[in-house]
């Protein structure tokens, strides 16, 4: 199984710190891998951050096996 986790704010070490607990308790045979977005809030403490964390959480699942709806 493949487990990727999209950090929906830019702070790298919060990245890393949710994919090593990710690790630690995944199955052996799942590969688990974090990611932070190339733009974005640094931290989320309200919805205007919810708003500005989008677009860089769309273009890092973007490109993968993810649907993901559009409103028209």
């Amino acid at each position: 199984m493949k487990i990727k986790i999209i950090n929906p704010n830019t702070t790298q070490s919060m990245t890393e710190s949710i994919e090593n607990l990710a690790c630690r308790v995944a199955r052996s045979d799942t590969q688990v891998w974090a990611v932070t977005p190339a733009s974005g809030p640094d931290s989320i403490e309200c919805y205007v951050d919810e708003y500005l964390a989008v677009p860089g959480v769309s273009c890092r699942s973007s490109g993968e096996n993810i649907t993901i709806f559009k409103v028209p």
